[in-house]
């Protein structure tokens, strides 16, 4: 099975985004999320699931960065427009009686 993540690092690159190390209280903070973020994952994938971690990062950009990037960002947001309609169009693989 396919690991899917948010953004990856070369997209997030592309957008305008840079990986920065979490400071102590934001690492505190996301421990104490934890709960909450384990719900909402589990909710998502449709079973019980429990975040790593070790494997989240942080990334920081700017305005400025967001507008340098503007056009990459409105390609993105097209084509998951695009995969989203795809979606809602699609027919259900069980229809209710």
């Amino acid at each position: 099975m396919q690991r899917r993540i948010f953004f990856n690092a070369k997209r997030a690159k592309k957008l305008g985004f840079k990986e920065v190390e979490a400071n102590d209280l934001e690492v505190f903070n996301l421990y104490l999320s934890y709960f909450s973020l384990a719900i909402r994952l589990s909710m998502i994938k449709g079973k019980s699931k429990y975040p790593k971690l070790s494997e989240i990062k942080k990334i920081h950009t700017t305005a400025g960065e967001l507008l340098n990037n503007k056009d990459a960002i409105e390609r993105m947001l097209s084509h998951i427009e695009i995969r989203l309609n795809r979606l809602n169009d699609a027919k259900p693989l069980c229809q209710k009686s």
